[in-house]
């Protein structure tokens, strides 16, 4: 690689804190590091810091630096940084699918600096276009908290560990991990705290642990803490159209038959009621063809007692649309669903017909707390950044509208910000929307931001002053990002928790994790500091444990392979059979498609707009069951041809003579590490079959019939 400009280069002096300078010195010695800093303290700019001395130390010359971000959003956010910071040097931003990934590859070897996902690096390692780790010289991890278990950057960490154990004088690059909530326990993992966080350390292989020990007054002078408050409110009247959706889910109650599900004194929409919902999904998942009613039940009570709780902190009209789009989204076509759908629209239309237009626009104590806490934000600093945390897609839709029809909060134009990928909650939001909201809220043509966790980490916003927990609370590591949202000096994080106990309690934990989590990583310093070698010998031995349950785990996973013979797919409303598992193919890790030809003669195809599902990647319709109608899946088109796209959720799982099965997901398909990648063979083989060829020129008649949202998704 060329030296670039570096004369230039090295009289851009990037000027650091007394603090940052402490939390790079190990760093500057070409050490593997973690850097653990608060939210705000400036991370993504010591790592430029060490990226600059980097290719000073090198001339500039054979220098490949990786900056890895956990989403798209925050990639495009660290390139500006990094092309403001080093203008003379090229620097590229990739993420997506393999396939669109393909074009911004070639510029990869060019590249001084590339800022990548965790997913892209893996997947171009998988396939070749990077012929390894040891072409890069210097690899900084962001929210390096995620490096553990089946997360990407533990895939490429585990990846980078096998090649330091088996290959002699193996090159690999120096690794920076950048977070600020290590040491915090995963309940999953059955592992406490300080193993969880030992566990990172020798899965990032890491040198040195980097902390703030001596410049601690200078830390806290320039990193202001958001002020807490947790913000509970007294219990309301109960609403009549909670009343109506208590009638339907006590109905449904009544026809329940089986003993096991039976519920005795449980009051809706409580934290005992979601107890006794998991175990009677246990109950009818476990004989799901043979509990056909109470198998569609259970999913309606689930779904009511989520807008029960949703109740709590919306209009009326709000919940009602949540219920009808959980309606109309239904693709489940049973008999048993068809009948509940019924009970349950019948109900609420007679709820709508009796209800005055006062109670359907009645705002809850919350809605009116959490106005009330945008509006004095505002008066008090008209140039206030103000982000609301809710838990789901649906409601940020449906808070940012109805903070949008209210004057009092009109004004600051709130938006909603939410993940790209589509799931069972709803589809996502395209990356160039979510750049496009981000960018409206740094400049201030929106000053209210409504989001799902998609914003909680990373995003640097320095005029946020306010961010509301609006009746949801996570765990501890979503409590600390969402807290170092709140940038500016004056900043505040308040949790607006209702009258829900349960929250409370949670909010409380949360913040005793905080301290308990502080008080980790000082310990886990001071082993490092007086016993270095005894810390070193540790990480060695979980890093060869880990490796040696790789290997078992493969291992296991290779019998499995060879031992679990044919599965054949059965629809779930008229069991007519529909396909066999060797008949899929996986395409791209995104999708599973069928190749067998024969498939078409058993569908039923319905034809729509065309519409991006994902790069290049086009949904053009849906098929169903031609025996029984029920939707089956979507038709796709990539590279002018036509593939047919299951959804697994609409099938039995049949094997050779066992008990059928269900599963929601594909990660839960027993065959799918069987499932071989679509080859060029497989793509020239359905090619072949001239009705499998599309041009984008399609006649204007087939936008006629539109797919339900709800499939939209691509199992």
């Amino acid at each position: 690689m060329e030296e670039k400009g570096l004369e230039e280069y090295e009289d851009r002096e990037i000027k650091l804190r007394e603090y940052q300078k402490e939390l790079i010195s190990k760093a500057l010695l070409g050490k593997n590091c973690i850097i653990a800093a608060p939210t705000g303290s400036g991370k993504t700019v010591m790592a430029v810091k060490i990226i600059e001395h980097h290719f000073q130390e090198n001339d500039g010359k054979c220098c490949k630096v990786i900056f890895l971000c956990n989403q798209t959003a925050l990639a495009e956010q660290q390139k500006t940084v990094l092309m403001n910071s080093f203008p003379d040097l090229t620097i590229n931003v990739i993420y997506g699918s393999p396939e669109s990934q393909s074009k911004k590859m070639e510029s990869f070897n060019l590249s001084d600096i590339v800022v990548m996902t965790p997913q892209c690096l893996v997947d171009n390692l998988k396939l070749g276009r990077i012929e390894g780790l040891s072409i890069i010289t210097l690899l900084i991890i962001d929210e390096c908290h995620h490096t553990y278990c089946k997360h990407p950057y533990n895939i490429l960490m585990s990846r980078y560990l096998d090649d330091k154990f088996k290959k002699v004088n193996c090159q690999l690059p120096q690794v920076i991990g950048l977070t600020a909530v290590v040491g915090i326990d995963v309940a999953k993992s059955g592992k406490n705290a300080k193993e969880h966080f030992l566990e990172i350390c020798a899965n990032l292989d890491c040198e040195e642990l980097c902390i703030t020990k001596e410049n601690v007054a200078d830390l806290q002078e320039h990193v202001p803490v958001p002020v807490e408050t947790v913000k509970s409110l007294p219990i309301e009247s109960e609403s009549a159209l909670s009343k109506v959706i208590k009638s339907f889910m006590t109905d449904v109650h009544k026809s329940l038959n089986n003993r096991e599900l039976s519920a005795n004194s449980l009051q809706f929409g409580t934290t005992q009621y979601i107890g006794w919902l998991s175990d009677a999904k246990k109950t009818v998942n476990s004989s799901p063809f043979e509990l056909k009613h109470e198998f569609a039940s259970i999913q309606y009570l689930e779904k009511c007692n989520k807008v029960l709780q949703i109740l709590k902190g919306y209009r009326a009209k709000d919940a009602i649309e949540i219920l009808y789009d959980y309606l109309d989204n239904e693709t489940l076509e049973t008999d048993a669903f068809e009948n509940l759908k019924i009970l349950l629209k019948r109900k609420l239309e007679e709820f709508e017909n009796y209800s005055t237009e006062e109670e359907l626009e009645a705002e809850s104590s919350c809605l009116l707390a959490l106005v009330d806490l945008i509006q004095k934000k505002f008066h008090d600093k008209p140039d206030s950044r103000v982000i609301v945390f809710v838990e789901t897609k649906i409601l940020t839709k449906i808070l940012a509208k109805v903070l949008n029809d209210k004057s009092e909060t009109a004004d600051f134009n709130p938006q909603y910000l939410m993940a790209g990928i589509n799931t069972e909650s709803g589809p996502g939001m395209s990356i160039n929307r979510q750049k496009e909201v981000l960018g409206m809220f740094r400049s201030g043509e929106c000053k209210l931001m409504i989001a799902t966790p998609v914003a909680e980490e990373g995003l640097d916003i320095q005029k946020c002053n306010l961010v509301v927990d609006y009746l949801t609370v996570q765990g501890v590591r979503s409590h600390v990002q969402k807290r170092g949202r709140a940038r500016a000096a004056d900043g505040k994080y308040i949790q607006i928790i209702g009258a829900d106990p349960l929250l409370g309690k949670r909010a409380t934990v949360n913040r005793m994790k905080v301290d308990k989590m502080q008080t980790i990583v000082n310990d886990v310093y001071e082993d490092q500091l007086n016993y270095p070698g005894v810390f070193k010998e540790t990480l060695k031995e979980i890093q060869i444990q880990n490796r040696q349950e790789r290997a078992a785990s493969q291992m296991q996973k290779m019998k499995s392979v060879k031992s679990s013979g044919n599965y054949t797919l059965k629809c779930t409303s008229c069991n007519s059979t529909a396909a066999e598992s060797s008949d899929f193919r996986n395409f791209e890790e995104k999708c599973y498609i069928i190749v067998n030809p024969d498939f078409r003669k058993k569908i039923s195809i319905s034809r729509s707009k065309p519409t991006i599902l994902f790069d290049d990647v086009k949904r053009i319709g849906s098929f169903s069951c031609i025996t029984c109608g029920l939707y089956w899946g979507n038709q796709v088109v990539y590279k002018h041809t036509i593939f047919d796209c299951i959804s697994i959720k609409q099938f039995k799982i049949v094997p050779e003579g066992k008990t059928p099965i269900l599963a929601k997901k594909w990660l839960k398909v027993p065959f799918r590490d069987e499932v071989q990648s679509l080859t060029d063979e497989d793509f020239e083989m359905v090619r072949a079959d001239s009705s499998n060829k599309f041009e984008d020129d399609l006649p204007l008649f087939l936008e006629k019939c539109p797919i339900p949202e709800s499939n939209q998704n691509v199992d």
